[in-house]
């Protein structure tokens, strides 16, 4: 796997989503939805989205994660990237017709 902006290899998807996440160009980043109307927030990966959102959201959305426990997923975090051309190139495609994937977008 090449980068798009600087042509440097990686030998996997992993390694090309950590290069995104550290360099300037093309940041794969990922915006807490709950912070909409204070400053929102962004996380370098789906993880600490994840970790920001049980921690200091816990009462706003606990009934939705156990509800949908797949919604903070890797695959699911499509719809919480600020850069969802960049989040495809080394995550799964999200399938648009599962519960979750309904959520996700009905609260974004």
């Amino acid at each position: 796997m090449d980068c798009e902006m600087c042509g440097t290899a990686f030998h996997s998807k992993r390694d090309l989503r950590n290069h995104l996440a550290k360099t300037d160009h093309r940041r794969m980043r990922y915006a807490c939805v709950l912070c909409v109307g204070k400053h929102p927030r962004e996380f370098k990966s789906d993880w600490d989205l994840r970790r920001h959102i049980r921690a200091h959201h816990p009462h706003e959305h606990d009934h939705t994660l156990k509800e949908f426990p797949r919604l903070l997923s890797s695959e699911n975090s499509f719809y919480f990237s600020t850069n969802p051309t960049v989040h495809l190139l080394t995550s799964p495609t999200p399938n648009p017709s599962h519960p979750e994937a309904i959520e996700a977008r009905r609260i974004h």
